[in-house]
């Protein structure tokens, strides 16, 4: 999902010159345009869908990378997102009993995935203990479009983007570069800077803490981003857990690939080795029930 990053990349550094052949150069300028299109049109139906929340007095709070594209990213058609993500909750306007669950389910089919008070994927379906009333209490309300809509915090957003990175155990170049773009963004002063020791309290409340300082790692030794200043040093975890991981990150760069499929049992390895012992149980077995799930479902 990252055509369209390639093929700018590709224009600014001369493509012809190095030796690119001029019918790939023209399919990757494709992507980018096609990309274009197809996030403007995500993004108006986006706001229809947040229009007919307010009008049934639900709030709205955009998660992952779509947090990310609305206020960091000048450019976010440089990747392609599939999908985007939301989290609703009653607003004082709401009716009582209010959980739009018709309109939501309607609404997965083309793309916009909307989570009641929490969403699973930060969460990993319960594996960890992130708060979102605390999430919610922290979210910015802006503007966009016209409409009004809730942003997390700096510090959440950047948690919710390393357990994307986690979810997909390390194998997609996008999830990398987007929790790069939110490093990046923060480090400039403003109303969206990251705080590394509010950032890392964020996490150890989750239980989240390993799945933090394994992205952050990743990243840095990807794509030379380094952490938010502070934030590893003040993460709860001890000097052989720390190890262990850098270690097992190490042999996965030296034996496995980012961007292979998956990237063979290394990156399963690091996807659970980052997990409490407890949580990787429970991860284990939520993989086992969603695999026995897709193979009925293929069966039928």
């Amino acid at each position: 999902r990252v055509a369209p990053l390639v093929a700018t990349s590709l224009a600014a550094c001369g493509g012809a010159r190095l030796g690119v052949a001029p019918a790939v150069a023209a399919r990757l300028e494709a992507a980018l345009f096609e990309n274009v299109a197809a996030r403007e049109l995500l993004a108006l139906r986006l706001a229809e869908v947040l229009a007919a929340f307010a009008a049934r007095g639900l709030e709205a709070l955009l998660v992952k990378g779509a947090a990310l594209e609305a206020v960091v990213e000048e450019r976010p058609w440089l990747t392609v997102a599939r999908d985007l993500d939301l989290v609703l909750r009653p607003g004082p306007a709401a009716p009582p009993g209010e959980s739009a669950r018709d309109l939501r389910r309607a609404l997965y089919p083309e793309g916009i995935e909307c989570d009641w008070l929490a969403h699973h994927d930060v969460t990993m379906n319960g594996v960890l203990a992130i708060d979102f009333e605390r999430i919610w209490a922290r979210a910015r309300l802006v503007r966009w479009r016209g409409l009004e809509l809730r942003l997390p915090a700096a510090e959440d957003r950047l948690l919710a983007l390393a357990v994307a990175v986690s979810r997909k155990r390390y194998a997609r170049l996008k999830g990398l570069y987007d929790l790069a773009e939110a490093i990046a963004a923060g480090d400039a002063a403003g109303e969206w800077a990251i705080d590394g020791g509010e950032l890392a309290a964020r996490a150890a409340e989750g239980a989240a803490e390993g799945v933090l300082y394994t992205a952050l790692r990743a990243v840095e030794a990807m794509i030379d981003t380094p952490p938010p200043a502070g934030t590893l040093a003040a993460l709860p975890l001890g000097r052989g857990r720390r190890r262990a991981l850098d270690a097992l990150l190490s042999t996965f760069l030296r034996r496995g690939s980012f961007v292979r499929r998956r990237g063979g049992g290394l990156a399963l390895l690091l996807a659970y080795g980052c997990l409490r012992p407890g949580q990787a149980w429970r991860a284990l077995g939520v993989g086992l029930r969603r695999r026995r799930r897709t193979e009925t479902e293929a069966a039928a």
